[in-house]
């Protein structure tokens, strides 16, 4: 396609390459504070006791700080091979520990800075001791949360995206959030965004090339018509990817499954089962729960939340209504409702102002147990089945209703096998390609589900996403004059440079990086 721009653009291929080459530096205009001025460490494995415990540095000092540590006339490893060495006290020369060490020299190291790795014992006098003998030395200062990453930020080792994804990899829970946040801190989304850039970079040069140089009105109707395919076929891409983001977040927030029913239906049981543990207090009185109650569970691979609250009935007691009136909220913002009921009670269908109209027929009966609906997902479960009579039973088992025992645990492996399967449909619905396995940035995901990554998986990814979408609607509404087509391809390549961090304000940074621990 640039091709056919090309033939009719009277620009020259190099005045065009000279071109997306000013354009391209002028729209990553990354400004921050560098050079870094000291040095810093941490511990950078976990507190605690351990067998070994890696106190790293960064810095222009660190080399020396290393040097100071060694024993005098003990030469520096050579870089990357790590070689055992008793560590002393830089003035007192009083032995610390036997460690390990290894140097990685700039650039080729975490943080694009000197690094130097000490592997010493994992005991904390042992740490406090290194960690100590550190800070007596000259510009060299214990590490501020995150300051690492920040520094490969800084530094260009780590782009935006990729820092998210380390911390998500960091926080990751469940298999889901790890194959997430892999391709993430693996450059997934910013290959993505940098192909993005590229093709409205070299849009914007030809167009401005046309601006420049063209003096022929049939010229500039011709580029700015070959422009336009391009253009709406981007625009389109980034609407799909768009579309599958809320995948990405339900991913690392989490799937909210709200247990609801009348009292005593069994919600307290089935959480407690669900967990795995005395997580609700289970008692024969009605209205025992009150309060929303929480349990984070690993379902499949997946990280759900399963609240139960408290049951659904007319109440007069002030506490127990607002319990109720808590329950149905919860359950009207929820991604799936486990609705409940025993033998001889009835599934909740609505209350006196319609604020709940998943409907079941009042015995049981009625309904599809996969049938979709706007707001939650359903599944309507028929507890304590071994206290069932035959009529019960048969009018549960036409397909509609999941049939349960908390006691015996009858039912429980098939309604764990549905709710999996709504959870995998919620979150993978409608996906597209995110991650290409030849690139290894995949997370090994497509060998274990077809369904794919969603690369912008946060708030601030879809927010400037929809920037640029939004400004590339603009161009198409009045591609030919070109002055004012020109900018709104500028601004849909910045908002695309704000995803990876290549533009963006410091107090974003700062709320980025306040999720990492110090050592990382």
């Amino acid at each position: 396609m640039f091709k056919s721009i090309q033939r009719v653009c009277p620009a020259p291929p190099a005045l065009f390459h000279r071109l997306f080459n000013e354009l391209n530096a002028s729209l990553n205009p990354i400004v921050l504070p560098s050079p870094f001025t000291d040095t810093i460490f941490a511990l950078s494995s976990a507190p605690g006791r351990a067998a070994i415990a890696i106190l790293r540095l960064s810095g222009t000092q660190a080399d020396t700080a290393l040097q100071n540590l060694l024993p005098p006339g003990r030469p520096l490893p050579p870089p990357r091979t790590a070689q055992l060495a008793t560590l002393r006290h830089p003035t007192t020369s009083d032995p610390l520990d036997r460690a390990l060490c290894l140097r990685f020299p700039a650039p080729r190291s975490a943080t694009g800075e000197d690094v130097v790795e000490l592997h010493v014992h994992g005991g904390p006098a042992v740490v406090r001791s290194v960690a100590g003998a550190l800070a007596t030395l000259p510009n060299v200062r214990p590490a501020d949360p995150g300051e690492f990453t920040k520094r490969a930020f800084q530094l260009g080792r780590l782009d935006l995206t990729e820092v998210e994804g380390l911390a998500d990899l960091l926080a990751a829970d469940t298999e889901a959030q790890r194959v997430q946040a892999l391709a993430a801190a693996g450059g997934a989304a910013r290959r993505q965004c940098e192909s993005w850039r590229t093709a409205l970079i070299k849009c914007l040069a030809h167009v401005e090339a046309v601006i420049d140089f063209g003096e022929d009105d049939e010229i500039v109707d011709e580029v700015a018509t070959a422009v336009i395919p391009i253009v709406s076929a981007l625009q389109k891409e980034l609407q799909s990817h768009l579309a599958a983001a809320a995948g990405g977040e339900v991913v690392r927030e989490g799937i909210r499954v709200v247990l609801l029913g009348a009292p005593n239906a069994g919600k307290s049981s089935l959480l407690n089962t669900l967990a795995g543990r005395d997580a609700a207090i289970v008692a024969a009185v009605p209205g025992t729960t009150r309060d929303l109650l929480e349990v984070v569970l690993d379902l499949g691979g997946y990280k759900v939340v399963v609240v139960d609250g408290a049951g659904v009935r007319e109440a007069s007691d002030p506490v127990e209504v607002e319990g109720v009136r808590r329950s149905r909220a919860a359950a009207e913002s929820a991604h799936i409702v486990v609705s409940m009921r025993e033998p001889d009670g009835q599934f909740i269908t609505e209350n006196k102002n319609n604020e709940i109209d998943w409907k079941v027929g009042s015995g049981g009966g009625g309904g599809d147990l996969n049938e979709k609906a706007p707001g939650p997902q359903v599944l309507h479960v028929l507890n304590k089945i071994d206290l069932a009579d035959s009529n019960t039973t048969a009018m549960a088992n036409n397909g509609s209703v999941l049939c349960i025992s908390c006691h015996t645990g009858h039912g429980l492996s098939a309604l764990t096998a549905h709710l999996s399967e709504k959870v995998k449909e919620i979150i993978y619905n409608n996906s597209i390609i995110g991650a290409s396995s030849e690139d290894g940035g995949d997370g090994g995901l497509k060998s274990k589900n077809p369904a794919v990554i969603p690369l912008l998986n946060r708030a601030r990814h879809r927010h400037h996403v929809s920037q640029c979408v939004a400004a590339l609607e603009r161009y198409q509404i009045a591609p030919l004059q070109l002055e004012v087509a020109a900018e709104e391809l500028r601004a849909a390549a910045t908002a695309l440079g704000r995803v990876v961090g290549v533009i963006d304000t410091e107090s974003v940074l700062d709320s980025i990086f306040s999720e990492f621990c110090i050592g990382k």
